[in-house]
């Protein structure tokens, strides 16, 4: 068990490589114990390649919890969101037909708030063990409300928080409650920190496409002229071709310090102090945002420069 990990959090870890028959297991280890794990690493793949054909954030919200319960064995499982405006993270649950939400504050104050402001995983064996909690760091707490508005008794925790290249926060994984064993493990760890990864880049991926401008599907979806099939098959496609850009633009990507504070200044305080008066905002309490706007960007402008290049490459004369 690590507490208060100092080690990158998101980043991919080398997993176990299955064998091509149970004859090649190494000397002393059980075939059954080979089998075990290469069935768990298959419920690991199963469940990122769920997260990578997601369509919306609720459907990660919603569909996940369930294999995420059943692979790690715990009996609570929560996937928070960040919302930049308010400082909060937030999660989405069905209440029998219903869906429901929660926020919590980025602030020590709670566990999983601690691991969004700070960007540490957390895992701890007692919540209710302020001496536990404060080796990792003297401000953190554990929020109880939740235990005493439910009836349910938190244990254990192992929460993970979900950065888009190891920079951009975009939420946080928790997990409640060991059933078997008194702690989560060193292994638990690594794997829930790789779901996280693939769920930065699921919902980065799903954000950028939440800001395109409607379509001509949008608008034939909106007359009855195409199916909600024949629309989400179209927004597969467009979130495969998004991130194809992005691995082929991304590499290489620079900006500055003037382009940042310029965007900021410009384009993002105004808006924030529209929204909420009151507050006060500066740069740096939303650099890793500006400078991921401002990537975007270029990738967007790279792209298309691309895609106008290779159309006219392929273009066909009579």
């Amino acid at each position: 068990m690590a507490i208060g990990d100092k080690r990158p959090k998101n980043a991919p870890f080398g997993g176990f490589r299955p064998p091509s028959s149970p004859t090649s297991a190494p000397a002393g280890e059980p075939v059954d114990e080979l089998k075990q794990e290469v069935a768990y690493r298959d419920k690991l793949v199963r469940i990122i390649s769920r997260i990578h054909g997601a369509k919306s954030l609720d459907s990660l919200f919603i569909e996940l919890k369930q294999e995420m319960l059943d692979l790690f064995d715990a009996e609570r499982m929560t996937f928070y969101a960040v919302d930049r405006e308010r400082r909060e993270i937030y999660s989405r649950f069905l209440d029998v037909d219903t869906v429901k939400e929660i926020r919590v504050p980025i602030n020590p104050t709670s566990v999983a708030g601690y691991v969004a402001k700070t960007g540490e995983r957390v895992n701890v064996t007692d919540a209710y063990n302020q001496a536990e909690l404060a080796r990792i760091d003297n401000t953190l707490s554990f929020d109880a409300s939740w235990d005493r508005k439910t009836g349910f008794r938190t244990r254990q925790i192992l929460a993970v928080p979900v950065m888009y290249e190891n920079r951009l926060m975009m939420g946080v994984v928790q997990l409640l409650n060991k059933k078997r064993g008194d702690h989560f493990t060193r292994k638990d760890e690594e794997n829930v920190s790789e779901i996280a990864g693939s769920l930065a880049t699921a919902m980065h991926t799903l954000q950028r496409l939440s800001r395109r401008r409607p379509g001509k599907f949008d608008y034939l979806r909106i007359q009855d002229l195409i199916t909600e099939e024949e629309l989400k098959a179209h927004l597969q496609r467009q979130l495969t071709t998004l991130r194809f850009l992005e691995f082929r633009f991304r590499p290489g990507i620079q900006v500055g310090e003037d382009e940042m504070s310029k965007y900021f200044s410009q384009r993002l305080a105004p808006e924030l102090k529209k929204k909420h008066p009151e507050m006060e905002f500066s740069l740096d309490d939303y650099r890793a945002e500006v400078e991921q706007a401002l990537v975007d960007e270029m990738v967007d402008k790279a792209s298309g420069a691309w895609l106008k290049g290779a159309r006219d490459r392929t273009r066909i004369e009579f």
